[in-house]
């Protein structure tokens, strides 16, 4: 989604629901898309955006609203190893540093960033 922040934060099973129900008329969307299209990114497909000699850590040209993507922290669909109630977020700028990565508990409340494949 060109709009990081349109379903606020969110635990994240409940973050995994809303990208997984995501559809066209809902977030902002006019594409056609239905549900089951989109997802969470896994905590590489967020990592693989980082710039992190840019502040925030988002390369020149990215496709994405700046307004809405600046900052973070994004969900992924990556749980940590060995504690199935943590998993990992990515940051893109802000008080946490560029290009943080960190994993937190599921129960916490953080961004929700929804991708789908070759579009």
């Amino acid at each position: 989604m060109k709009n990081a922040n349109a379903f606020g934060q969110q635990k994240w099973s409940d973050a995994l629901t809303t990208a997984n129900t995501l559809a066209s008329g809902s977030g902002g969307l006019a594409d056609g898309s239905k549900g089951g299209e989109w997802r969470l990114p896994n905590v590489r497909e967020l990592q693989s955006l980082l710039d992190y000699d840019r502040s925030p850590a988002l390369p020149l040209g990215h496709p994405f609203n700046a307004a809405t993507t600046l900052f973070g922290p994004f969900w992924s669909s990556t749980s940590r190893d060995g504690d199935g109630n943590a998993a990992w977020i990515v940051q893109f700028g802000g008080m946490a540093g560029n290009g943080s990565v960190w994993a937190t508990s599921k129960t916490s409340v953080t961004y929700v960033w929804c991708v789908r494949d070759g579009r």
